[in-house]
C-alpha cells in the first residue's frame, strides 16, 4: 500500500503494539496500485477488517475506482449513516448491493468479513465471526486496470472514512469457511 497525504498511525489500545489507521480524507488515504492480484473475475474472494466508527455518517471504507463508472465492474465496502455495512459489487450492466442486518457500533472495535462466492453470485457478511447475511446477487465482474482505495471512496459518490479507523485489513482471493472466519475474529 502507499500512503498518499497524512495518514494517522496509532495503537489500537493503551500498551498494545497492535496498530489502526485513520484520518482518511479525500487527500489522505492509502492506495493499492494496479495489482494483477486483484483482478477476481468472477471467483472468490473476501475483503476483511476491523472497524472502529466514531459517528453515525454514510462513508466509503474501500473502493475501485472501478465501480465509479456505469460502463464498469468494481467493489466498495461502506459504512451506512444508521451504522449499517454495506458491500457492493457490480459488472457493467447491474449492481448487486448486500447490507448487514446487524450495525457497526460507535466507538468500538467490530471485525467484518465481506465475502464473495459461487462465481461471484452470493454475498455473505460477518460480523465478530458470526453469518449476519447471505444474498444470491448478479455476478461480479473485474475487467479494468484501476487502483484500490482504502479509507477513501475517491472517485465515487460517498465520503472517505473521515471519522473511522482500520487495522488489520486483508484482501484474499478466496472464500473462507464459516469456522475460518470464525477463528480469524477470535
Amino acid at each position: 500500500l502507499q500512503v498518499f497525504g497524512t495518514v494517522t498511525k496509532s495503537v489500537v489500545a493503551t500498551g498494545a503494539d497492535l496498530v489502526a489507521y485513520s484520518g482518511f480524507s479525500t487527500s489522505n488515504y492509502l492506495q493499492q496500485p494496479y495489482n494483477s492480484d486483484l483482478q477476481f473475475g468472477t471467483g472468490d474472494f473476501v475483503i476483511m477488517s476491523w472497524i472502529k466508527k466514531t459517528s453515525g455518517s454514510t462513508q466509503g471504507v474501500i473502493t475501485d475506482t472501478r465501480s465509479a463508472a456505469s460502463s464498469n465492474a468494481g467493489l466498495s465496502v461502506e459504512v451506512l449513516s444508521n451504522q449499517i455495512l454495506r458491500l457492493r459489487t457490480k459488472n457493467p450492466s447491474s449492481e448487486a448491493l448486500t447490507s448487514t442486518t446487524g450495525v457497526i457500533p460507535t466507538n468500538t472495535w467490530t471485525h467484518f468479513a465481506c465475502v464473495v462466492s459461487a462465481s461471484g453470485t452470493n454475498h455473505k457478511i460477518y460480523l465478530n465471526g458470526k453469518l449476519d447475511v447471505s444474498a444470491s446477487v448478479a455476478a461480479y465482474s473485474v475487467n479494468s486496470s484501476n487502483p484500490l482505495w482504502i479509507g477513501g471512496a475517491i472517485g465515487y459518490s460517498d465520503v472517505p472514512l473521515s471519522d473511522g479507523s482500520l487495522a488489520l485489513w486483508r484482501i484474499s482471493a478466496t472464500a473462507p469457511s464459516p469456522e475460518q472466519i470464525k477463528k480469524i475474529y477470535e
